[in-house]
């Protein structure tokens, strides 16, 4: 809801006031927005709400938005499982599995950050 009401409500309002700013914020998210968004769903920090009506106001298509959502709150869950009392796993196996799952998040954010920094010294 957040998401349809930041790109309805407020994409306009945002885009005329900091116009600069979002077209730089436009061009990050939009290069892979799948596994960016996949990516922040992942990493237990942040805020939900706000990471929903920047994507809003932004470009970012909302299908790759959408999907990426729902990919990142599943394995995010899948973490928060193994790491909890969830599964019935070995305790030992239970936090390696999640500290696997969260250096693989960890490995994308880093990937799509390598891949930003790589195409902006190009230009």
């Amino acid at each position: 809801m957040t998401f349809t009401y930041a790109r309805t409500l407020g994409r306009a309002w945002i885009q005329r006031r900091f116009s600069q700013k979002i077209a730089k914020f436009d061009t990050f998210v939009c290069r892979s927005p799948f596994l960016l968004t996949t990516t922040v769903r992942i990493v237990p920090l942040g805020s939900n709400l706000l990471t929903n009506f920047l994507a809003g106001v932004s470009r970012i298509p909302a299908l790759p938005f959408l999907s990426g959502s729902c990919l990142g709150f599943f394995l995010q869950n899948g973490i928060f499982a193994l790491m909890g009392s969830g599964c019935t796993v070995a305790a030992p196996w239970r936090i390696g599995c999640s500290v696997l799952l969260y250096t693989v998040s960890l490995g994308m954010g880093f990937r799509l950050y390598r891949r930003y920094r790589q195409e902006e010294r190009t230009r």
